[in-house]
């Protein structure tokens, strides 16, 4: 028995073609990251100069250890107000696999100077986190910086960066 494919005469609608690309904006020097201080380094260069909060995905290329690591691309992927820049988590992770990363590391900034994290900043990196584990990503951490300092959510869950 032969397979066989009818293909339709017309087609009834036309849909858009679509292509995604990487478009470089600026550059910032970084080296390899390998604990979480260089990390949040990398989020502040981000978002120190905003009045608001900004949603960073830092991307960390493959290799057999993600930790010390090189960091392959970073992004601002939400802006938000004097309090909060929420993102869905296709919004976040979009990025990471378009660049292919074995790993991610996120973080937003506190323009307030407080750098705690909030129980809202604690439920959106385990939602991220849980969200990762579905496609195979490596959320590495999760940072809060301001000019006070930074901190890490998922050291205080899982001890990341061990």
């Amino acid at each position: 028995m032969k397979a066989r494919c009818d293909m339709p005469r017309s087609l009834s609608y036309e849909i858009p073609i679509y292509r995604c690309v990487l478009a470089r904006e600026s550059v910032v020097s970084v080296g390899k990251v390998s604990e979480a201080a260089q990390a949040a380094r990398i989020v502040w260069e981000l978002t120190h100069d905003s009045p608001s909060e900004k949603l960073v995905s830092v991307y960390v290329s493959s290799g057999s250890d993600v930790i010390g690591a090189r960091v392959s691309g970073a992004e601002v992927v939400a802006h938000g107000g004097l309090n909060s820049a929420s993102a869905l988590p296709g919004e976040v992770l979009r990025g990471a696999i378009i660049h292919n990363a074995a790993a991610l590391i996120i973080g937003h900034n506190h323009p307030s100077g407080d750098h705690t994290p909030s129980r809202d900043d604690r439920k959106v990196a385990q939602r991220l986190q849980s969200a990762c584990q579905v496609i195979g990503l490596h959320l590495l951490d999760s940072l809060v910086v301001s000019a006070s300092g930074w901190s890490s959510i998922l050291v205080d869950i899982e001890g990341v960066w061990q």
